[in-house]
């Protein structure tokens, strides 16, 4: 018997939560929000049917409600899927739903692990950080939220940063920061010479206020290609002595904005100076929610207008973003996948047992959206992965809670 069938293309997401649905479409980035009610809802929790194939039967009733057509319509338009009117069921167009389909390495990794195998696991390995010493210029609240030098007496032993460097290495290793006062470190030299074997980029980590007193010796660094030096920049008002200062090719600065005052100000003076500056603004949480909702969540409008693939998609359901492939040693030695998580270990432990660590017993490197509230909001996956942003802005929303169910996410500011 010939009937109607409703077909969604295998580029789209379908998602239902309660009386609220979505679809997204990955090749143009449309979506639409509509309410999960009556025909809709059958309808929808039909083509949520794999056995379905993401194409399920019309009938000429429902074909008659005005909610419904309308509701079909917008996906028509939106190309996000087809009506095909009197076919048979073998007539009728068939498409793939998009399903996450994990292989799970956790479980290869820990039969590996058991018989002694090193195989693969150190590749998830792709950056590591180092707070090698402290600077009386440094802030020991910043390093939570951003990679910001620390202001302690603490340092790290430079035959313990080596080691961890040499037996971290792998195919995917891209990066080592190396965080703090650089040339107040006995043996910096030594470091450098020995990190610069390994052929793998080198990224110091300093204050503004080091930077400006060490000036020369951080341009020298700079002149080998596989070094970069990245300012931190906390007091915007050193900008001026900065840029007239600048002309460095290797040099990026990290402006720290607490306001929107401050945002407008690092803007118009770059603008200003006309500096072809390597530079990027950073959003720091203090008591300043009024600054997060205006300039660094997102709204749904927002949310909705970026523009994400299908693979965008599966990588925000199944790993952090912000932490897969980092590991952090602190200038006592600890090291950590997410600073605000508790400790894997000490540099003096084998990198690939703690990566092996972080994949069995691990909080940070597959932290997604899946826990509440973010697991009832129809938004979920469209949403950036959780970050400190979001666990510092907490304790501002709890004291604020009206605002709490009007924004949904963060900015990206990597």
């Amino acid at each position: 018997m010939k009937k109607n069938w409703l077909t969604l293309n295998s580029e789209t997401f379908l998602w239902l939560k309660g009386e609220e649905g979505l679809l997204y479409n990955t090749l143009n980035a449309t979506s639409f929000h509509f309410a999960n009610t009556g025909e809709v809802k059958k309808i929808g929790n039909e083509l949520l049917k794999a056995d379905n194939l993401y194409s399920v039967m019309v009938s000429d009733n429902q074909l008659q409600d005005k909610k419904t057509v309308a509701w079909i319509d917008s996906i028509i338009t939106n190309n996000m899927g087809c009506l095909t009117r009197e076919v048979t069921y073998e007539e009728r167009p068939i498409s793939l739903m998009p399903i996450l389909k994990v292989q799970d390495n956790t479980q290869r990794y820990i039969w590996e692990h058991n018989r002694g195998i090193h195989g693969t696991i150190l590749d998830n390995l792709h950056e590591v950080f180092l707070y090698i010493n402290g600077t009386a210029n440094g802030e020991n609240e910043l390093y939570k939220q951003i990679i910001y030098p620390l202001k302690i007496n603490e340092s790290l032993d430079y035959r313990d940063i080596i080691d961890f460097c040499y037996n971290s290495k792998n195919p995917y290793l891209t990066r080592i920061y190396l965080i703090g006062s650089l040339f107040t470190y006995p043996s910096y030299s030594i470091l450098l010479n020995e990190l610069h074997q390994l052929h793998i980029q080198l990224v110091i980590t300093v204050t503004d206020i080091d930077y400006l007193h060490y000036m020369q010796a951080y341009t020298d660094l700079t002149m080998q290609e596989d070094t970069i030096v990245q300012v931190m920049v906390k007091n915007i008002n050193r900008m001026k002595e900065l840029l007239v200062n600048h002309n460095k090719i290797n040099v990026c600065y990290y402006f720290l904005v607490a306001s929107e005052a401050e945002y407008e100000y690092v803007l118009d003076t770059i603008e200003r100076d006309n500096k072809k500056l390597d530079y990027q603004i950073i959003p720091i949480v203090k008591d300043n929610l009024d600054f997060f909702r205006n300039l660094v969540y997102l709204d749904k409008k927002e949310l909705t207008e970026i523009p994400l693939t299908k693979r965008d998609i599966f990588v925000r359901q199944s790993i952090n973003l912000n932490d897969f492939g980092r590991l952090t040693a602190l200038s006592d030695g600890r090291v950590y996948s997410n600073i605000n998580h508790p400790s894997l270990g000490t540099i003096k432990n084998l990198p690939i047992d703690l990566v092996y660590k972080e994949f069995t017993k691990g909080q940070s490197w597959f932290n997604v959206r899946k826990q509440k509230p973010c697991s009832d909001c129809i938004y979920q996956w469209l949403c950036p992965s959780p970050s400190i942003g979001d666990w510092k802005a907490q304790s501002l929303l709890d004291k604020r809670v009206k605002y709490i169910n009007r924004w949904l996410g963060f900015k990206s500011w990597n």
